[in-house]
């Protein structure tokens, strides 16, 4: 199978899974929690204040017109939250086009996949990293929430991979934390220094994973 086939599939079902833009306008709650994003990841949640998210989202400072949405300002950060998580649930679309027939092609996809998830929650990352100190349960919530089930979802995805070549990884979890440690790690760096690592294309960064799971089966196979 010619690689670069399921490298351009793979990109557009991530950017479909991913759904359309959200529009510049949108619902008075869309601009509200677009705009509280914004802020908190700019200004931090304590110094950021209701009249302020107010302003941002079109809303007449002191109108009450936030709180026809959300009770406090935490619900608005919660929000935020549960919103950016809410793309996790897209994983299942991704894998029902499994199997491929092609291990190499699996691997391209998933990869391409959590990849642009992990990019969409750049922001999301800023916030906690610059408010988790601040807010303690969003913290918890984002490792409950996110951080466990993306590591868990990784492993069993591992898992599949290896069942459907007939093998059995050594330490699944130790390999989904390797992956998706590199992956965010390969987004963190483009969004704060506006470069990947050693300016690494997404091309090569992605096919390095698909050597690294493809040794790891091959490896696993021969141990068998």
């Amino acid at each position: 199978m010619d690689s670069n086939i399921p490298t351009q599939s793979a990109a557009r079902v991530a950017s479909r899974l991913a759904g359309p833009a959200t529009a510049v306008g949108g619902s008075t709650r869309e601009r509200i929690l677009r705009e509280a994003l914004r802020l908190f990841v700019d200004q931090g949640y304590r110094a950021t204040s209701v009249a302020q998210i107010a302003e941002a989202s079109g809303l007449s400072p002191g109108a009450g017109g936030l709180y026809r949405h959300f009770a406090r300002k935490e619900d608005v950060l919660a929000a935020v939250l549960e919103q950016e998580i809410a793309g996790l649930d897209e994983l299942g679309s991704v894998e029902r086009l499994l199997p491929l027939g092609d291990l190499r092609a699996e691997i391209t996809l998933l990869a391409r996949w959590a990849l642009d998830e992990i990019g969409r929650k750049t922001n999301l990352i800023r916030v906690i990293q610059r408010n988790g100190g601040e807010v303690p349960s969003l913290v918890g919530l984002a490792r409950e929430r996110w951080i466990r089930r993306s590591y868990d979802d990784a492993t069993r995805v591992i898992d599949d991979i290896f069942r459907r070549a007939d093998s059995v990884p050594h330490d699944s979890q130790a390999l989904a934390a390797v992956i998706l440690g590199a992956i965010a790690n390969y987004r963190f760096e483009a969004a704060v220094f506006g470069e990947p690592p050693r300016d690494v294309s997404e091309d090569r960064f992605v096919g390095a994973i698909v050597d690294l799971v493809a040794a790891s089966v091959t490896t696993s196979q021969a141990d068998a």
